[in-house]
């Protein structure tokens, strides 16, 4: 996953339908602050200000019989 820059990240993550953005937008405001200035400081970022981390998606699709 590449993003320009924390604040694309932070949206990305945070929208209201993604399930992160629920449990986010579940936290207090002080809460959701801390939060922010967490991954901020803990995020790999690029000199250009870019975010690039690996990513995995696993999925299932069932059939009933």
């Amino acid at each position: 996953q590449t993003y320009r820059d924390f604040d694309d990240y932070w949206v990305a993550q945070t929208a209201g339908s993604a399930r992160t953005g629920q449990a986010v937008a579940a936290l207090s405001e002080s809460d959701r602050e801390k939060l922010r200035e967490h991954m901020r400081k803990t995020l790999p970022t690029a000199k250009d200000g870019s975010i690039t981390y690996s990513a995995r998606a696993t999925s299932f699709k069932a059939r009933k019989a």
